[in-house]
């Protein structure tokens, strides 16, 4: 027999993401890659290993200018390599919401077919199946699913905090930095306002991106949330349905997908790897930093040789971004890893369920 519904075919979308999603992958862990195994040693090789009069003569040709050449070229073409990750994912997601419009339309013209015939039946409505609660650390994820709004909003009030540090914090020390002659700033000794201001300029710059960072991370992870709740009211809707369907014609529910969880452990992956990124902007902030730039320039920061303590603490500050800035880009990709996974649980729930209404229909029939 014939039917005449058909559950919703593969879209060319949910082939194509796959290879956005996997795009975006390589292209952000090739900034990390290169950040931390080129551009980290590059750095502290240069400002760590050579006094400031030295890197100042290097001749052209020498092995110092070649050193400069890559710290000051490669990142002009890594960020944007970068973002061209983020943008593989974001092109990810926005196909798989584009076959979502034929996927519901289907299930409408499926459901508009099925129910009169679960209505004339006249089944006595069963029990309504429930999933058994998972393990930890599911069950405590899944239980913060509904909270997805609290989330965005406390997303939302870190980023708008480093706004504000940024406007009455960092820009007036970078204002009061800039306020005299720049043979004034760098002779000024530790413990000036100049001084003061450039310490202060560091120290907030190593740890204000990473928390502004986290804040968009709560934000992707309200979002995984809220694909992941519309997911679970899906599942339990098909349960409702499939109670009033006699027993001897009622589909069996699969269960619940792999990819739920690994959605679920890719969204706490992505925020541990952005807690991790502002812990390590906060130790630097409070360690090496201010006790770095807590020194005159002119006097002490560019007289300082080769094995002094300022040029091993000028080593780790100069490179540090060279590979932060990508960790903080990697929790990122777990982020939008989870929401595109997150995606095609509800995009498989709804065929799915399509699929055996179309069974039961010809059963039925």
């Amino acid at each position: 027999m014939t039917t005449a519904i058909q559950p919703a075919p593969s879209s060319w979308q949910l082939r194509a993401y796959v290879l956005f999603s996997l795009l975006g992958w390589l292209l952000i862990m090739l900034s990390f890659i290169i950040g931390l195994f080129v551009l980290t040693p590059t750095a502290a090789d240069y400002f760590g290993g050579n006094a400031k009069a030295t890197r100042d003569a290097a001749e052209a040709g020498s092995s110092l200018l070649g050193q400069l050449q890559i710290l000051q070229a490669t990142p002009r073409w890594l960020e944007p390599l970068t973002f061209l990750g983020v943008a593989s994912f974001m092109l990810g997601i926005a196909l798989e919401f584009s076959s979502i419009p034929k996927i519901l339309q289907n299930r409408g013209q499926v459901m508009s077919v099925c129910f009169p015939i679960i209505t004339g039946l006249r089944a006595e409505k069963g029990a309504v199946a429930e999933d058994q609660q998972p393990g930890f650390p599911f069950g405590m994820i899944e239980g913060m699913m509904p909270l997805f709004p609290l989330i965005a909003v406390m997303g939302w009030m870190i980023v708008g905090i480093s706004f504000l540090i940024g406007l009455f914090a960092l820009a007036p020390a970078q204002t009061a930095f800039l306020s005299d002659a720049k043979a004034v700033r760098e002779a000024a000794e530790a413990g000036s306002a100049f001084v003061n201001a450039n310490v202060s300029i560091h120290v907030l710059e190593a740890w204000v991106p990473q928390f502004k960072f986290l804040g968009l991370g709560l934000g992707l992870m309200a979002i995984t949330m809220a694909l992941g709740t519309i997911a679970k009211r899906l599942r339990r809707m098909g349960f409702v349905i499939s109670s009033h369907i006699p027993e001897n014609l009622r589909p069996a529910m699969p269960a619940i997908p792999r990819r739920v969880r690994i959605f679920q452990l890719s969204t706490v992956m992505g925020l541990m790897v952005l807690m991790l990124a502002l812990v390590i902007g906060i130790v630097l902030a409070v360690g090496v930093v201010p006790a770095y730039w807590d020194n005159s320039i002119a006097n002490e920061l560019n007289p300082a040789g080769p094995g002094s303590t300022l040029l091993d603490q000028l080593s780790v500050v100069s490179s540090y971004v060279n590979w932060l800035n990508p960790l903080r880009m990697v929790g990122m990709a777990f982020l939008f890893s989870a929401i595109t996974i997150a995606l095609m649980v509800i995009i498989n729930t709804l065929r799915v369920q399509s699929r055996l209404l179309v069974r039961f229909y010809e059963q039925a029939s």
